[in-house]
């Protein structure tokens, strides 16, 4: 799920577990936190142009799931 782009938030809703649960396990394995969010505007705008969150997703390089979060975050 980490390779695929998922946060350690998203990866624990998955698993059932907390986030720092998640957190511990990356840390240990040295992989790098996929945190890094696109602004909410970047989102909302590239919504508004006609792309489907999975064109977003891969376009800012997220998650479909953190995509469609964020537009619900936002009401779109």
């Amino acid at each position: 799920l980490h390779n695929m782009g998922y946060t350690d938030r998203e990866i624990a809703e998955k698993m059932n577990v907390t986030a720092p649960a998640i957190n511990y396990r990356r840390t240990k394995l040295g992989l790098k936190s996929n945190s890094e969010l696109p602004d909410l505007n970047e989102i909302i705008n590239l919504h508004s142009r006609g792309y489907t969150p999975q064109q977003i997703a891969e376009e800012l390089g997220v998650s479909i799931a953190l995509v469609k979060m964020s537009l619900e975050k936002a009401s779109v």
